[in-house]
């Protein structure tokens, strides 16, 4: 919206509570698809029904950083609970390739901690491709 832009759709999966409060009040018209573990084909096929227009998706993501950040004295990596979440991007990726069609340009961005160790970091890069 700063550049200008207004989005056609907005889709975000959040389960924390006070994060999907702020999600639904900044972005009114967003659609909360809840947890990233869930998330269906049929369900996102819906939400992408109310703007069959789109012909760009930029899919912004990053998992938790609890487990891959260099300020946690209990660093998991991408293996841990939280972080391992970053394995649900190339489902999710699918999801969005199949959904949103041929037409649509599909880019993404990932972000998440600097501090991460490199190992974790070429596991990010890999599902990145």
């Amino acid at each position: 919206e700063l550049l200008g832009i207004v989005p056609a759709l907005h889709l975000y999966s959040e389960i924390a509570p006070d994060a999907c409060k702020v999600a639904s009040n900044s972005y009114p018209d967003a659609v909360a698809l809840g947890d990233i573990t869930m998330i269906s084909e049929v369900q996102v096929a819906k939400a992408v029904a109310r703007a069959p227009e789109i012909e760009f998706c930029l899919h912004v993501f990053g998992a938790p950083c609890q487990d891959v950040t260099g300020l946690s004295g209990n660093r998991k990596g991408v293996s841990g609970s939280r972080s391992s979440l970053l394995h649900e991007t190339p489902r999710i990726r699918g999801i969005l390739r199949r959904t949103l069609g041929k037409h649509c340009q599909l880019q993404e961005v990932c972000e998440n901690v600097a501090s991460m160790s490199e190992s974790d970091q070429t596991t990010y890069d890999k599902v990145m491709n």
